[in-house]
């Protein structure tokens, strides 16, 4: 299910006039009889027609995938760890479904939040479709994306305690309030949403592990993290293009491991790894360039490698429980293409 947010203490950066601040968060959850309800869509309908648009994609000769999720499926009895999720540029909150469906599916609830004006397109509730802005300056897209993660987090506290802040009130999924475990929050993001993730964590208290998908978190002038690092649990997982970028390790403080996947290139962590090969009959990438993008090795694997690393990494942070014991302690035989990094 999505949420509609809208802060009134903030303006619309981008368009001039708009008192206020608007976000789409989608949640992803542990649900009770998902079968019987309605697949949900990979992404609304006004946010697939601009995607495909946007990266000329024929509508006649691809078609998006369905998700595994039922549309409003009461949630699992219980309470479970809340994830946030963050896109990367040029990315939307759909970005990394094969990761939220499996995170969801091990008892997290995770909350992929469309960044309005840094998405690359976001369908509101009125069929409103905001596209991507580019914003010249990193330091105030990291502060504008951090504020919308605290202000989101605030939205989610205030619907564990029984309030609706969806902007339309429309109904919630049963038992979902309830489910909200606030004191066992983490969340990971992809390249840009990497950074922001560690920067939230740093800015935010109530979360309490964070990781990053080949973000660059040391990178200079990215704000306070290649500055101060980081004093919490920081989980880097980065692509053999990150070869050069600048060291993480003397920047992790506390609890930290980084990790590069061989074979593997920027946009590997992201959907398009097991999404594109399909489609390359149509869209007749040459192969060096597939390579360039999502690097050698086998879509499928990567995907393992990533549902392993962040589902392990999380229980072991947020659940105290090993769920790959000894994953973290050095080279792992059983994934032996992640290999440390610095």
């Amino acid at each position: 299910m999505s949420l509609h947010l809208v802060d009134p203490s903030r303006r619309d950066t981008w368009v001039p006039g708009r008192p206020v601040r608007e976000l789409v968060v989608q949640l992803w959850y542990p649900a009770d009889h998902s079968p019987a309800y309605p697949k949900a869509p990979y992404m609304t309908p006004g946010a697939a027609t601009t995607f495909m648009t946007t990266n000329g994609l024929p509508a006649d000769r691809i078609t998006l995938p369905v998700t595994h999720a039922g549309q409003g499926a009461p949630a699992e009895p219980g309470r479970f760890p809340v994830l946030l999720y963050a896109h990367g540029s040029h990315d939307n909150r759909a970005g990394n479904t094969a990761l939220l469906e499996d995170l969801a599916s091990h008892g997290y609830i995770v909350a992929s939040i469309d960044h309005t004006h840094y998405a690359e397109e976001v369908e509101f509730p009125d069929h409103r479709v905001e596209t991507e802005v580019h914003d010249p300056d990193p330091v105030h897209e990291l502060d504008t994306r951090v504020a919308d993660v605290r202000y989101v987090l605030d939205e989610i506290t205030a619907l564990a305690h029984g309030a609706d802040p969806d902007a339309e009130h429309r109904a919630l999924p049963r038992r979902l309030a309830r489910a909200l475990d606030l004191d066992r929050i983490g969340m990971f993001g992809a390249s840009f949403g990497g950074v922001e993730s560690a920067a939230a964590m740093n800015a935010d208290p109530r979360i309490r592990a964070a990781a990053s998908l080949d973000g660059p978190l040391a990178e200079p002038g990215f704000g306070p993290i290649s500055r101060d690092g980081v004093t919490k649990p920081l989980l880097n997982l980065t692509s053999a293009a990150a070869d050069g970028h600048p060291p993480l390790r003397p920047l992790l403080h506390g609890w930290g491991r980084v990790y590069r996947m061989d074979g593997s290139e920027h946009l590997t962590y992201s959907d398009g790894e097991i999404l594109i090969p399909q489609a390359e009959p149509v869209l007749q990438i040459p192969a060096d360039q597939l390579t360039q993008q999502y690097g050698t090795i086998a879509p499928r694997r990567a995907l393992r490698l990533e549902r392993t690393y962040l589902r392990a990494y999380f229980d072991l942070q947020l659940r105290d429980r090993h769920t790959c014991p000894d994953l973290f302690d050095g080279p792992s035989a059983a994934y032996p293409e992640m290999k440390p990094g610095a």
